[in-house]
């Protein structure tokens, strides 16, 4: 069993992977057991950020991360008095956190799929129960689906519905902990939506049990574990002028000249599918490293030792250089700052939190502190 927790069964999370593409359950079945995720830094710094929601206990937050995690708790706050304000409360509970709840075949009563809440809240008003689950999204979040499309909080409201008796309503809510400025991002369920949005979620999973359930490539494919094995995937991928393009490739002088016979529609397609494209292109490369060099060789590929990276230590170097006779002035030069390291820095060495230190920072050092312009970014609309 590759994911004992989930019972190698569709979760609440990926669910919405399985709805625009009913086929990949079938495909992700067929992947190899030593399959090896890309992490990046925000899905790792997202992890400890759910950790410390979970136990209370931020003393492993970096201070960019404790700054996450405080926004998030401030966000959360406010979406908890609102649902608090549209009711008559006798009392309220908080459940269990990183509950998982699951979803059950009418038939044989076995477990089809699950769904983990971040937190959640039981009200008791007048005999009835309403529900509140709260989402915690610690990414940038700027391309999330709404709470009213969103699959993952779909899912989370039928399993608690299903949890919980005497059930009034679910309000399923996004926690954005990373945005400052954001309207809230909920949804109310009823009974009767709960029970519409439990059939369509059985007719998925029906479909994505078939043979030949179809598989659909889209945006999506950038978050699913298939995307290296997946025709379709790569398929998406795919210049649109590509048929254009003589391999080998001979320098970057070649490249910029298909770019220049591209369209614009064409340009805003690949931009607009650079981050399925570069999540693809990762996850093949780590899919190569596996082959041996005689297989890569017959595809015209070979691999190329990883280079070596040398870690300073800034206090021996410092201290070699001045005995050495560099001047302290020159020393500086060399020197490298950035605002997060000295931030965590001054807090490890003055004992200080984390708004007294970013205080004193923009306080005390702004003549220190030079601000750049970057180059404007082209966004979706």
């Amino acid at each position: 069993m590759k994911d004992p927790e989930r019972l190698d069964l569709p979760s609440a999370s990926s669910f919405g992977i399985v709805a625009a593409c009913p086929g990949q359950p079938n495909l992700k079945l067929t992947l190899p057991d030593n399959i090896v995720e890309i992490v990046d830094e925000i899905t790792t710094s997202g992890t400890k950020i759910h950790a410390a929601r979970e136990s209370g206990n931020t003393a492993d937050l970096t201070v960019e991360e404790l700054a996450v995690y405080e926004n998030g708790i401030r966000y959360e706050q406010r979406v908890y008095d609102d649902w608090v304000s549209a009711h008559n409360f006798d009392r309220i509970e908080e459940g269990p956190r990183e509950s998982r709840l699951w979803l059950y075949d009418t038939v044989s009563a076995n477990p089809i799929i699950s769904a983990q809440l971040d937190v959640h809240y039981i009200g008791f008003e007048k005999g009835k129960r309403h529900l509140l689950v709260n989402d915690w999204k610690t990414g940038w979040a700027w391309n999330l689906t709404p709470s009213q499309r969103n699959w993952q909080l779909r899912v989370q409201a039928v399993c608690a519905w299903g949890e919980y008796n005497d059930i009034e309503g679910v309000r399923v809510a996004l926690i954005k902990a990373r945005i400052s400025k954001e309207r809230f991002d909920f949804t109310d369920y009823f009974p009767v939506t709960l029970s519409e949005s439990e059939r369509s979620i059985r007719q998925i999973l029906w479909l994505s049990q078939q043979p030949d359930a179809p598989r659909i490539a889209g945006n999506h494919c950038a978050f699913c574990p298939c995307k290296s094995f997946c025709r379709e995937a790569a398929a998406l991928a795919l210049l649109p002028t590509v048929a254009n393009i003589k391999y080998p490739v001979a320098n970057e002088l070649d490249i910029q000249d298909v770019v220049e016979q591209m369209s614009l529609q064409d340009l805003a397609a690949v931009h607009r599918k650079a981050s399925v494209i570069g999540k693809i292109l990762e996850a093949i490369k780590v899919r190569l490293r596996t082959f041996d060099a005689a297989s890569l060789e017959k595809v015209g590929l070979a691999r190329r030792e990883g280079s070596r990276n040398s870690l300073i230590n800034p206090e021996k170097v410092f201290q070699f250089l001045k005995e050495y006779g560099i001047s302290e002035k020159e020393i500086w030069t060399a020197a490298k700052f950035s605002i997060g390291e000295l931030v965590d820095a001054l807090r490890r060495d003055q004992g200080w939190g984390t708004a007294q230190t970013e205080g004193f920072i923009k306080g005390q050092l702004e003549d220190c502190i030079e601000t750049k312009q970057s180059e404007d970014s082209i966004v979706s609309l």
